[in-house]
């Protein structure tokens, strides 16, 4: 059997490398005649820090995930925010009778839901702005209503080991009031194999 090459460094991949070639090695010795038992045991040792290696590597992809997801709940707070702060600049504009001094305000939230996720912004004759998902046309904000995004995020670390479903995200449309227009949608996700729109 060949050795895995690699010019690696001192990362978790260099170090799986090594114990792969180190494994490789053994068994090559192996295929002579003159098996002894100390061979036979080194060839356990290193089958057994391998496995140690994959479980390690594993683990970190896991706790990567988790902090993504972390990641996430804060960038939905964030959007959560400048949505309604969008929302409520939209009715000061629809009441002002010179907006225009607002437009800048406006395009500047506009942009950071953007960063978000890919928007569609229309504009009204009265400088106020509708804004949809690009992607699912679900709206965002409008004239009398706004939305809000909630997601629970990853409850258990075992989902992630065993590649159970991730919770959606769900999105809530609101009145001026405040009062919810209808139940909660899921707005994306839901397994862990799906590409994600929003992005943090």
């Amino acid at each position: 059997m060949q050795s895995v090459i690699s010019g690696g460094d001192n990362s978790q991949e260099a170090l799986l490398v090594s114990s792969i070639n180190e494994f490789f090695s053994q068994v090559n010795l192996l295929q002579s005649d003159n098996i002894s038992i100390p061979m036979k045991k080194t060839l356990v040792d290193k089958a057994t820090n391998l496995a140690q290696r994959v479980t390690d590597i594993n683990s970190k992809g896991v706790d990567l995930q988790l902090q993504a997801d972390n990641q996430m709940k804060e960038s939905i707070t964030g959007v959560n925010s400048t949505i309604k702060s969008l929302f409520d600049l939209n009715r000061k504009i629809r009441i002002t009778p010179m907006p225009i001094k607002l437009h800048d305000l406006r395009d500047n939230l506009v942009n950071e839901i953007a960063k978000y996720m890919d928007v569609k912004a229309t504009f009204e004759t009265n400088g106020s702005v509708l804004l949809q998902s690009k992607s699912s046309g679900k709206m965002l904000v409008s004239g009398d209503q706004y939305a809000q995004f909630s997601y629970p995020g990853i409850q258990l670390k075992s989902k992630l080991q065993y590649g159970l479903d991730l919770p959606p995200m769900t999105i809530n449309h609101f009145n001026e009031d405040g009062s919810k227009t209808h139940q909660p949608m899921i707005f994306m996700g839901g397994s862990n194999d799906k590409t994600l729109e929003f992005s943090g």
